[in-house]
């Protein structure tokens, strides 16, 4: 018999996470584009008002999605990956189960509450939007676990074509229905879950045989044990997202709230890159079984993690101006949040990549005190921050605790799961980042000036290169890793 082949090393195991997270994001890549693309028809039919609304329900949503699926998502993946044929699949369908179950009660809860929620977070005449909202709600939660199958086989090209169904679907029909309905929120609102409906009747289809059979009642208990202490730290987590705009409209008014909606909009370009990364990561992280092999990844992954994400932040750090001006002069406001929500989503990529440290041991019962502080952190901030600031200091706020939290995990991650984290080479790179966008954003905002931008931007790797922050073997493998994925192509 011959031996088995060695596993990969670090780099081998970065390339493979690069190439599932790239099928992985390529799904929120075209939806991200497309809506950036719709933008000046959206913006040109809805009155910052409207987009208020809009995001305040999609932030209500969240939350209510993260509390129906009782952490069943997270444990899901964990368990799953445990397990091989129909094992595996009793566990699936337990799951989606209980959180069908849940949320068909978190969603009549919802409903009921219509005359009293409506009027007091979206205004008068609309409760045909809380409504719809409330259906929403039960098509997401359902959504979510049931396409996380592709996830838990790690087929990411099945995951890509069932997300641009949803997409293509989506974009139609909110522009559509944007343009014909008089109440445009409504319309936007409405699109958005009939993509997802659709890509979730395609799904049932596709697993239907996965999805019928018995379930594993025995294993729902620790699945409920692994699974909930995510919830309030998920709550705590969307809490970060929700309260600011909570907090703005206490204090300013329902278009200070659009403001910053379209500044979370486009700073959300970073959060494609985290939704790849979100997607691809937690499979890709339990599937490795040897401890020190799983620690020198992490380490790598977070180091790399940081890298993407000063690049990916300082681009459009020193372009939000240029971009915001497209939209034209009552959007200009949004410029300033805008970088700093793409801030805050590279801190919580850093959180998320330390995460599964935590999860690999099964030790998640205190994360919610992680997520929970930075929470709190972020109430207070926006309380001092909001009243002169305005929506950037709603989004500065966020950005701090979103760093909070991804510091407060690692700390919570070495505790139980010694990784040894290169927290001295990503507070250089920090640095490096700061000062390069300091000296680049003296610069015009407009004219031949815009183009200089976007060369420092684009040219950032070869300052970490001059600098000395990519040591020679870094260099080198870089280069071997470039050869390599050209090749694929």
């Amino acid at each position: 018999m011959g031996s088995a082949p060695p596993p990969p090393g670090v780099a081998g195991r970065l390339l493979s996470l690069g190439r599932q997270s790239l099928v992985y994001g390529l799904g929120p890549v075209v939806s991200r584009f497309a809506s950036l693309l719709l933008l000046p028809l959206y913006t040109h039919y809805l009155l910052p008002s409207d987009y208020g609304k809009v995001e305040t329900l999609t932030a209500l949503v969240a939350v209510a999605v993260t509390i129906a699926q009782l952490g069943l998502v997270n444990a899901l993946f964990r368990f799953a990956l445990e397990r091989e044929g129909e094992a595996r699949n009793a566990i699936v369908r337990t799951a989606l189960a209980a959180t069908a179950v849940s949320g068909v009660i978190v969603a009549t809860i919802a409903a009921l509450a219509t005359p009293w929620a409506a009027p007091h977070l979206l205004g008068h005449n609309e409760e045909s939007l809380w409504l719809l909202s409330c259906l929403g709600l039960l098509i997401s939660l359902i959504y979510e676990p049931t396409v996380g199958l592709y996830r838990v086989e790690q087929r990411p090209s099945r995951y890509l074509a069932i997300t641009i169904v949803n997409v293509a679907v989506t974009i139609a029909l909110s522009a559509v229905l944007v343009v014909t309905l008089s109440d445009k929120a409504f319309g936007l609102v409405a699109g958005s879950y009939a993509g997802t409906a659709v890509a979730l009747a395609v799904v049932l289809v596709d697993k239907r045989k996965v999805l019928y059979g018995h379930l594993e009642r025995s294993v729902l208990g620790p699945m409920l044990r692994f699974g909930l202490p995510f919830v309030p730290s998920r709550l705590a987590l969307w809490g970060l997202n929700l309260s600011n705009r909570l907090f703005l409209l206490a204090f300013s008014t329902q278009a200070a709230v659009g403001v910053l909606a379209l500044g979370v909009r486009i700073g959300t370009s970073v959060a494609l890159v985290v939704t790849a990364f979100q997607l691809a990561w937690p499979a890709f992280a339990y599937s490795i079984h040897d401890d020190e092999e799983a620690r020198r990844v992490y380490r790598a992954v977070l180091t790399w993690w940081c890298v993407l994400a000063s690049w990916l932040v300082l681009g459009l750090a020193l372009l939000r101006h240029p971009l915001l001006a497209l939209l034209g002069e009552r959007w200009e406001p949004a410029a300033n949040p805008m970088a700093l929500v793409a801030l805050g989503y590279g801190f919580y990529g850093a959180y998320y990549a330390v995460g599964v440290a935590v999860g690999r041991v099964k030790k998640t019962g205190l994360n919610w005190i992680v997520t929970g502080i930075a929470a709190i952190a972020n109430a207070v901030l926006c309380v001092i921050l909001i009243p002169p600031f305005g929506p950037s200091g709603a989004a500065a706020a966020t950005a701090v605790a979103y760093m909070l939290a991804a510091v407060l995990m690692v700390v919570r991650g070495e505790h139980v799961f010694p990784v040894g984290y290169e927290t001295g080479r990503i507070a250089v790179l920090a640095a490096i980042a700061a000062v390069v966008f300091a000296l680049a954003d003296r610069l015009p905002d407009s004219g031949s000036a815009v183009a200089a931008r976007v060369v420092i931007g684009l040219c950032f790797p070869l300052v970490l290169v001059a600098t000395g922050w990519l040591t020679t073997p870094e260099r080198r493998r870089l280069g071997l890793m470039a050869g390599r994925l050209a090749r694929l192509h």
